[in-house]
């Protein structure tokens, strides 16, 4: 959907769009909605087709209770259902076999 705003006001609509997507209630998301399409409607008609043909499948987030929605806001399928993991780090290397099963 910001691949149709020229690059200037992509950073702009990110930011109008994070505020529909973390508002508190599915009425401030709405108000949210409707002041991106009153924002970038005039100029940019095909952005605003893209992301209002499917406003209620994006506001559906809004039917599950607001405890649930910090995991469904990941889009890691683990981190959603637990907490954040540590990373991998590279520096680590693998264990080796032998001395980690047989000490």
């Amino acid at each position: 959907m910001l691949n149709y705003l020229p690059r200037t006001l992509q950073p702009k609509a990110k930011a109008a769009l994070h505020e529909i997507w973390m508002a508190e209630t599915r009425s401030d998301a709405q108000r949210a909605f409707d002041q991106f399409i009153t924002s970038f409607g005039a100029k940019y008609p095909k952005a605003i087709e893209r992301l209002s043909k499917d406003r209620t499948k994006l506001l559906a987030f809004y039917d599950f209770p607001a405890e649930h929605r910090i995991h469904l806001r990941t889009s890691n399928t683990i981190e959603s259902a637990f907490h954040r993991a540590p990373p991998h780090r590279p520096d680590q290397g693998l264990p080796d076999r032998a001395t980690e099963c047989f000490p």
